[in-house]
Formats: C-alpha cells, structure tokens, sequence
C-alpha cells in the first residue's frame, strides 16, 4: 500500500511540475499517421544538419541562392520550433549551436550580396521573399494539416510507367510549365507586386495560368507549389483566395507524394534525390507531416558524405579530396556540385530543409 502512495505521489510531483499537457506528445489525433519521426530520432536528425551546417561554414563560397534558401528555411523552422517549444530538451545547446553557425553563413551571404551591385536584378528579387525570418517564422505552418489523399493523374501514370522513362521526363526541365526560366520571372513578379485590401497580391498575368494549368509533376509542379508558398510565408497574401490557395497547394501535394512514393521505390536513384528532397520539403512545410517519412530520412541520409554535404549518389570516399578555391556567385546551376563531383549543393540545401522540418516536427510533438 505503501509503495502505491509513493507512485501516485510522484506521478501527483511529475505533472504539477510541468502542467499535465506539456508533459505529453502534443499529438494531434485526426493525422492519424505512421512512420513519422519520434522523439528518439532526434540525435540523429541534429547530427545531420550540425555536419551540412559546418560543411557550409568551412566552404562558404560555394552558397549561391539555392543553397541559401535552404539554409534560410532551416533556421525559419527551427527558430519556430524553439519559440514554441513547451520545456527545455536535450539537445538544445546542439540545436542552438546549428542556428548560430547557420546565422553566421547568412549574414556573410548578404555581404556578399550588398558588394555585387551588378547581378541579375530578377534573383534579386527573389532573394527579397526569403530575407524576412521573422514573417516567415510567424507565418509557418503547425503539422496539423489532415493526411493527404494520393491523386494520381493520367499524366503521373504514364511518366511513372517505368524508371527510365521517369527520369528522363524528370531531367527535362525546359518542357516543363513552367521552366525555370519562367519559374522565376513569376516569383520576381511576386516580390514586386502590390497587395490589395484583401491580402490579395499580384502577379505577372502569364503566372496565373501556370498555377492553374501547368505541368502536373515533377519540378514544375514544385515550382507551382513554391509560388504559392512564397505568397503566403514571405508577404502573408493569397494569390488568388486564401482557401483557393489552399485548395491548390493540397492538390499539388496529393500528386506529389504519389512521386515521392514511386521514387523510394526506385531507392532514389538517376538523381531522384534531389526532386524527392524538393518535394519533402514543400510539402512539409505546408504542415504535411506524412512527407517526413522516417524511412524515407534514414535512407537519404545514405547520400550524405562524410565532409557533411550530400550527393546525387551514394558513394564511400576512402580519401580525402581538397575543395578548389572559388568566387562568391549568387546562382549557380542546379546540378552545380562541388568536391570533384561527390557534393551538390542543391541536393545539399534542400537535405538541410528537410531534416530541419523533421527537427521542428519532433520538438512540435514532444516537446
């Protein structure tokens, strides 16, 4: 009888000293989800980023704006994770330690930015939608978003037909709607448009038929999708209403994870890494949590190598390779690797993103 006083005392201790809420997994039961990270994979997920995060500080001229926004979108989700965290957690002064570094890295890109007066004036513009931390980390969404349902097109089923097929619609990229080209002429547009009295803001007329009617996979879809997210985290607008945005991002992600599902499959090879990356990342940061698939994260950190970037291949380098000097550039092509070969720094950036939001998922349940 005794020792049951003890326990219900204790247990009576435990949650007066931390409230009976904070002192569970703040689990949202209508996700209804499985395979998504838990708490003991936090570790893991910090020693990732604390090596990309240290790779970057030792080659810092290697961050062009790509790699920068993968950075940026690292420390917009932890930052968040820690103003919203309920109690202290292990791993903090690591967590702490991956903002400072990656604090560091963003600061010297924006010198870097300031002393090159005669760049494209269309990157920077884009730079502008991403230079906000603080609007970004008040505007992020929480993991509350419900599953999403898989929605295969006739389009998705025949590219999914075959591996080879896939990928080669995948890689050519100047036939998807739209290109890159046109990608990022919509996002300048958006980081001059005006807003309306209805958070309404504007786009080039030609952008408006892309989100609608575009191509329906691979990375013109997640260029559709990123339009729509830059509207909303950068400059807090809708580009058409917000529940139409809505509607649009949750349907892009339904035929996007149906990709994602296909390229696991395939164990990421061709390159597929770096889409697979780019999708994680949107659609986590939409608040799909069913994206951080906590196999999906062990199995691509396989394409991280030991000097702490990732690669489009799994490879093991038994010797040491010294990185060649280079100039600061603030866009470089998104096959640009580094390392005679064994780093892409947009694969790179987009890991960084990703295993960031698994780190804020993690701190959103727990703690």
């Amino acid at each position: 009888m005794l020792t049951w006083c003890r326990v219900y005392l204790l247990l009576y201790l435990f949650f007066l000293n931390c409230g009976f809420k904070s002192c569970l997994p703040n689990i949202n039961t209508n996700l209804k989800l499985s395979n998504v990270p838990i708490r003991s994979d936090l570790d893991t997920l910090l020693n990732v980023l604390t090596k990309v995060s240290k790779y970057y500080r030792k080659n810092i001229n290697v961050i062009d704006l790509s790699a920068y926004f993968g950075i940026f979108l690292a420390n917009v989700n932890l930052k968040h994770a820690l103003d919203n965290r309920r109690r202290r957690l292990k791993g903090e002064s690591q967590l702490h330690e991956i903002i400072d570094l990656n604090a560091d890295i963003i600061r010297h890109f924006q010198v870097k930015d300031r002393e090159n007066n005669k760049l494209n004036n269309e990157e920077k513009m884009i730079l502008k939608l991403f230079s906000n931390e603080s609007e970004w980390i008040k505007n992020i969404d929480n993991f509350t978003s419900p599953k999403i349902q898989d929605r295969t097109t006739e389009a998705t089923r025949y590219i999914l037909s075959d591996l080879k097929s896939y990928s080669d619609k995948i890689q050519a990229v100047d036939d998807g709607v739209p290109n890159p080209k046109k990608s990022d002429k919509c996002l300048a547009s958006l980081a001059i448009g005006q807003l309306n009295s209805h958070d309404i803001c504007t786009i080039d007329k030609s952008c408006y038929g892309i989100l609608k009617n575009g191509t329906n996979y691979g990375y013109a879809l997640t260029h559709r999708l990123l339009l729509l997210q830059m509207a909303h985290y950068s400059l807090h607008c809708s580009i058409f209403s917000k529940s139409e945005d809505r509607y649009f991002s949750n349907r892009f992600c339904s035929m996007l994870y149906v990709e994602a599902e296909f390229i696991a499959i395939q164990d990421f090879e061709a390159g597929l890494v770096d889409l697979m990356l780019e999708i994680l990342c949107l659609c986590g940061l939409h608040g799909h949590a069913q994206f951080l698939n906590r196999t999906w994260l062990e199995r691509i950190k396989r394409f991280q190598t030991p000097y702490g970037c990732f690669g489009l291949d799994v490879k093991k380098m038994e010797y040491t390779i010294r990185q060649e000097a280079l100039r600061w550039k603030l866009y470089r092509t998104r096959d640009y690797r580094t390392l005679e070969g064994l780093c892409n720094e947009h694969v790179t950036s987009l890991a960084m993103a990703s295993y960031a939001e698994a780190v804020r998922f993690i701190l959103e349940i727990y703690y």
